[in-house]
């Protein structure tokens, strides 16, 4: 986006709710400490941050680490959800948002994938937190 908007441009968004993102590194460290942990076994572990991040405020933050415009308002997806999609598909078509959407796949987003970029389900993280306590790897507080 920083290619073809200044980093001043405010953009509109889609609110696309909550996404849950954490370090593949902590990701990885856990389910190692976890893996070597005596009675542990057979037990699932959901290694997923207690706090899931708002879709817009992360893309915000990816913006400006890329010096990229950033969402200024987002508009609640259930007032768009009830609209025709084929208006947005035709303006999908034109030049500018063309852009967009080819932007989009270019950063390895598949086109297919943003109408799904809401995490719906919610994570019980207590048991990992057990697992984890006392740890370096120990789960922030809520």
């Amino acid at each position: 986006m920083r290619h073809l908007l200044p980093e001043w441009v405010p953009l509109v968004g889609l609110d696309l709710g909550y996404t849950n993102v954490v370090p593949v590194d902590w990701v990885a460290g856990a389910l190692e400490h976890i893996a070597h942990e005596p009675g542990l076994d057979g037990r699932a572990f959901h290694l997923t941050d207690p706090r899931p991040q708002r879709v817009d405020e992360l893309l915000n933050e990816l913006a400006a680490a890329a010096h990229a415009p950033r969402f200024a308002v987002s508009l609640d997806k259930r007032l768009t959800d009830p609209l025709p999609r084929w208006p947005l598909a035709l303006a999908l078509g034109l030049p500018p948002l063309r852009q967009v959407k080819d932007w989009h796949c270019g950063a390895g987003i598949p086109e297919e994938v943003i109408a799904h970029m809401e995490l719906v389900p919610r994570f019980d993280t207590s048991e990992a937190g057990r697992a984890l306590a006392g740890s370096p790897l120990e789960q922030p507080r809520r």
